[in-house]
């Protein structure tokens, strides 16, 4: 569900950034976010695996197949393509071309310096890192009520959904709507998006969220009650970040 309606290809710029939950990475075009990295994931190598999903920004968001034996690497999984490739912390303004398919230092300051990047873009950019440091700066202890002031500054950010399906885009928009504390299983989820019978759908694209955090997949669960899926790393691994993000935001597990 997660093909895409054009391929016209278009530039994001990128940033790496310290929240007190771990290094974040972040993409915008003009329009609004459009890819980011799971909390902690960005400036290891992963930062590719979870911010360009094995290929290359695009206006439709089309990935091109890249790394290892040729696969598009899973969300958040480890790519070879991205070992060592990562931008440094603090980086802003990173621009990533169009058919670029990596995560790569860009010589931003030099960007920077002359202009190229949009004062648009800048402002973005400090918006959406600002907004993510304050949500997550008192984990990995739940702040309680003031999650949900938090919550409406990440929703105040942008999201660029150009090109994307019309189901994927109507589900990431009822995804975005499911506040802080609570929980939705797939079917809800594909419910809410006008397609009741389409649960599986739904998890495919949870799984190929291109904005995790701002638009919360680890929210979704499955309809017994239980973390469901996840997409970073291995299953344990992955299902143990849910279950933080989850517990960070007030959600109890019954």
């Amino acid at each position: 569900m997660m093909s895409r309606t054009s391929k016209e290809k278009t530039s994001a710029w990128v940033r790496t950034f310290e929240t007190r939950a771990g290094r974040m990475g972040v993409a915008v075009s003009e329009r609004g976010l459009v890819l980011s990295t799971l909390l902690g994931w960005a400036g290891d190598g992963r930062a590719q695996a979870a911010c360009d999903r094995g290929g290359t920004v695009s206006r439709s968001g089309a990935r091109t197949r890249t790394g290892a034996r040729g696969r598009v690497p899973a969300p958040g999984s480890e790519s070879a393509a991205g070992r060592g490739s990562a931008a440094t912390p603090g980086a802003s303004g990173e621009r990533v071309p169009a058919g670029r398919p990596r995560w790569s230092v860009l010589q931003h300051q030099a960007l920077e310096r002359r202009g190229r990047v949009p004062a648009a873009v800048s402002a973005l950019l400090d918006q959406v890192e600002e907004a993510l440091k304050a949500y997550y700066a008192y984990w990995p202890e739940c702040p309680g009520d003031r999650i949900f002031d938090l919550w409406e500054d990440i929703l105040a950010l942008p999201v660029d959904l150009e090109g994307l399906t019309a189901f994927t885009s109507r589900v990431l928009t009822c995804l975005r709507q499911v506040p802080p504390g609570q929980v939705i299983s797939y079917g809800a989820l594909a419910a809410r998006a006008g397609s009741p019978n389409a649960a599986r759908a739904v998890g495919a694209v949870m799984a190929r969220n291109p904005v995790p955090i701002v638009l919360p997949c680890h929210r979704v669960i499955a309809a017994d009650g239980s973390l469901g899926g996840f997409a970073g790393g291995s299953r344990g691994e992955a299902l143990a970040l849910k279950s933080r993000l989850l517990r960070y935001e007030g959600w109890t597990f019954s």
